[in-house]
């Protein structure tokens, strides 16, 4: 079990180079792992409600031990109304793909 936070919607680049307002407008959901690879596809599950969310890692974040960032617009999916006042919920995390070598 891990814990999911959010951060915010910053005007500036991604690491992947994507902004978070294209990433967002295109309907692409952004994770901020400190240790996993750019370009990895997680699906996150709310451990309490079982709702889950498939994201690309495009950033990095999780700075806290066990710790996931998710953008704003992938947590607020995640659990819903009133995401602002929540701030971290716990997570089961399990990797859907990894990208080929060579992409960092």
């Amino acid at each position: 079990m891990t814990t999911a936070t959010f951060y915010t919607n910053s005007p500036g680049p991604l690491s992947d180079g994507l902004t978070y307002r294209e990433a967002q407008a295109r309907g692409h959901f952004c994770a901020a792992p400190r240790h996993v690879p750019m370009g990895t596809v997680l699906a996150v599950t709310h451990a309490k409600t079982g709702r889950t969310v498939v994201c690309t890692v495009r950033d990095r974040g999780g700075f806290g031990a066990g710790v996931v960032d998710l953008a704003a617009h992938s947590f607020a999916a995640l659990v819903g109304v009133g995401y602002q006042r929540v701030g971290r919920v716990p997570v089961r995390v399990r990797v859907v793909s990894v990208p080929k070598r060579g992409r960092r």
